[in-house]
């Protein structure tokens, strides 16, 4: 398989940029912190929301989805299954 190094990589190494995939655009976001109430804010009318397997049986990923303004939404997981 390919590993970090083998793809052009840093090791891993958190922060650092220029490899094959992605070239000299760092690989990932900043993530922050937040809570469904923020997705009720104007400002994020136009992001999308992206819930990546939400937890199941727990009221986030619902009270995520009434709270959003926005208009689109991208989920990751099992559409029937344990995330759905």
């Amino acid at each position: 398989g390919d590993t970090a190094e083998e793809a052009g990589g840093k090791g891993g190494k958190g922060g650092e940029s220029g490899n094959t995939f992605h070239g000299e655009c760092p690989p990932w976001g900043p993530v922050q912190r937040g809570s469904s109430a923020l997705l009720a804010s104007r400002r994020f009318r136009r992001h999308a929301l992206l819930l990546c397997y939400p937890p199941p049986r727990a009221p986030m990923a619902a009270e995520c989805l009434a709270a959003f303004c926005g208009d689109t939404v991208v989920h990751v997981g099992e559409w029937l299954g344990d995330t759905g």
